[in-house]
């Protein structure tokens, strides 16, 4: 008889075992797993455990929580950089048009003061007039570097 009570007490200890194994250390390992590939970014996995009522299911929920976070700030990043590189086209348009802009006044200035200076030649008996055109150089201004070559 003790021979049997044994046997029952070593049977009832395996059954506990392999219970533990399939109802707390694998959804552990499971749980563990999932946590991993969330801290590594991938937000596309399953996050099981979530419907149990014990301890386990706390930590899936949490785990739940934690992947909805790191996707919802995932898709925040992406729509912060397409407006960075939306911002960037506008603000490299308009400095182009201001460069546009700044030039055709320049160039407008230079010919009024070319055909000035003309016409003064033309009109003046002054045998001086005609080396002031000759001496002339056009004047540079240096415009503020592109953002974008900073």
């Amino acid at each position: 008889t003790a021979l049997i009570g044994f046997s029952i007490m070593v049977a009832a200890l395996m059954g506990l075992t392999v219970a533990l194994k399939y109802i707390v250390s694998n959804p552990l390992k499971q749980l563990t797993s999932t946590a991993a590939s969330l801290t590594a970014g991938n937000f596309d996995i399953d996050v099981g455990g979530t419907g149990r009522s014990d301890e386990i299911g706390q930590m899936a929920r949490s785990l739940e929580l934690f992947k909805q976070t790191g996707v919802e700030k995932h898709e925040a990043e992406v729509r912060l950089g397409e407006e960075k590189a939306r911002s960037r086209r506008e603000m490299d348009a308009k400095q182009e048009a201001m460069d546009a802009q700044v030039q055709t006044k320049i160039d407008s200035v230079v010919a009024a003061a070319c055909q000035g200076l003309a016409r003064q030649k033309r009109s003046s008996s002054a045998p001086n007039a005609w080396p002031v055109l000759l001496r002339w150089t056009p004047i540079t201004i240096p415009l503020p570097p592109r953002r974008d070559a900073l």
